[in-house]
């Protein structure tokens, strides 16, 4: 069974991993305010765990393996999300027509050189932010869908944006430990300059001295750019996206 939860949300019962952390964080920052984010609880016989949707996004964090993939599907399907991602093993099960399927790999960091005298913007403009990443990912015409979500996260605490001479990186959220980067990105006339390989040392150094763990994900494209840093793949898993 899959119902929408409105109140009562055990925090506590999220499970743990990357999926649970992106629900969790999902919820830190709208709650049940608003209709565009909502919440699910999943209960089968051998499977527990939470959906949550934003927007046009899903996420799915569940303990177990035998589920009912009909009723899954189903609840995507209806839901007219564009994105989804959840465990490798439920989504090799997955068949969903109008979707493709792509592999990404994770990453944890480790520690490299950078200069000493770097600056780090840790509260740029948000619009400058947009300029770089809109060269490296298709969200031209999401601009203040995007800017509306990334102020509203950064304002309560669940995210931080970085900006490195032509290069950003933001901190999605944190927990158990662990703290998930990505939008990661360089402006074309400084790629290959090595700024990217310096804010993500960076980073791992920050993140590091407080004590947490960061790490992010790649599509297969970028794998042999993050290895060529002595990043550490720790997962895998597939994501859907609507055709």
């Amino acid at each position: 069974m899959i119902r929408q939860i409105n109140v009562g949300f055990d925090l506590n019962k999220i499970p743990k991993g990357h999926y649970g952390r992106r629900i969790k964080a999902w919820f830190e920052a709208y709650g049940f305010k608003y209709d565009f984010c909502r919440f699910y609880e999943i209960s089968q016989e051998f499977l527990f765990g939470y959906a949550a949707i934003l927007n046009s996004s899903a996420v799915i964090a569940v303990v177990g393996n035998d589920f009912d993939m009909e009723e899954l599907e189903f609840f995507i399907m209806s839901s007219g999300v564009q994105s989804i991602e959840m465990p490798r093993n439920l989504a090799q099960k997955l068949k969903l027509s109008g979707y493709n399927s792509c592999e990404r790999i994770f990453f944890n960091f480790v520690p490299g050189k950078y200069p000493n005298d770097m600056i780090v913007e840790k509260n740029p403009r948000l619009d400058d932010v947009f300029g770089i990443l809109r060269t490296s990912f298709p969200i031209e015409d999401n601009y203040a869908l995007w800017l509306t979500e990334t102020s509203h996260r950064v304002r309560h605490g669940i995210s931080r944006v970085y900006l490195y001479k032509d290069t950003t990186a933001e901190l999605c959220f944190k927990g158990d430990g662990c703290a998930f980067f990505g939008q990661i990105a360089t402006a074309p006339q400084s790629r290959g300059k090595g700024q990217a390989r310096e804010l993500l040392y960076w980073l791992e150094n920050r993140m590091s001295a407080l004590g947490i763990k960061p790490y992010l994900c790649s599509r297969p494209e970028m794998e042999g750019f993050y290895k060529s840093l002595g990043f550490i793949e720790f997962d895998r898993d597939i994501i859907f996206e609507h055709i």
